[in-house]
């Protein structure tokens, strides 16, 4: 026969009592808290850091590239202007100054060691602008590919410098032992005009260039560059 009397009452736990208030308290609500945001800002800081790591990398490779780019100029520059000295010099020494009938002794024999030594340079340094002029118009183009107008200044200012260094050699070898010409008027005075005006310009358009990294030359600068040699 069934027991009449109810059943008596479940009485919770102390222990699961204490949980349950712990549950449902803010102490909860201000872990989840501290805990997500130290998640979050974890990843922030993480992202920063990599942000600046990137940076740090692209801006050494930028200055990297900068400094190429001003030491092919310097290159170019100092070639350039080592030849046009070394012509004019050639010029110079057909001239009534470096008449060896002028000197006697020991001033007439160090002038014509000074001769011989024009002579000497201008062949070294000419040759040295045939060995290079094709790598040095490369980094021009290369490093200036986005600035057509530096490229073509280029172009120009080498043509340029070949006809004033041709025509310096050839004025040399028909005058000397002469010196009776006046080289202040006349030896290839309209070839050191135009060495002179097309230097000016390809330094008018490096100071208007934009210095942004590239990859190469594009195809058009590569066609001028090509035609210019042919």
């Amino acid at each position: 026969m069934p027991d009449p009397s109810p059943p008596e009452p479940s009485i919770p736990s102390k222990e699961a009592g204490t949980w349950e208030r712990i549950l449902n308290s803010s102490t909860v609500t201000a872990l989840a808290t501290v805990l997500v945001t130290g998640i979050f800002s974890n990843l922030v800081i993480g992202w920063t850091q990599q942000r600046n790591k990137e940076r740090e990398v692209a801006l050494l490779g930028y200055k990297e590239y900068l400094s190429a780019q001003l030491k092919s100029v310097e290159q170019v520059y100092d070639l350039v202007g080592r030849l046009r000295a070394a012509a004019e010099d050639l010029i110079t020494i057909t001239s009534p100054n470096f008449e060896p009938a002028r000197f006697e002794g020991k001033d007439r024999a160090e002038l014509r060691r000074e001769a011989i030594d024009v002579q000497k340079n201008f062949n070294a340094v000419e040759q040295e602008w045939r060995r290079r002029r094709e790598s040095l118009g490369f980094l021009m183009v290369y490093y200036h590919q986005a600035q057509p107008g530096t490229v073509d200044a280029w172009v120009k200012m080498e043509k340029v410098l070949n006809a004033y260094s041709a025509c310096a050699e050839k004025w040399h070898n028909e005058h000397v032992g002469e010196h009776d010409s006046d080289v202040t008027s006349t030896p290839c005075r309209t070839e050191q005009a135009a060495t002179s005006s097309s230097l000016a310009e390809l330094t008018k358009q490096l100071a208007k260039a934009q210095y942004a990294p590239g990859v190469g030359a594009s195809s058009a600068t590569r066609s001028r560059l090509l035609t210019a040699h042919r």
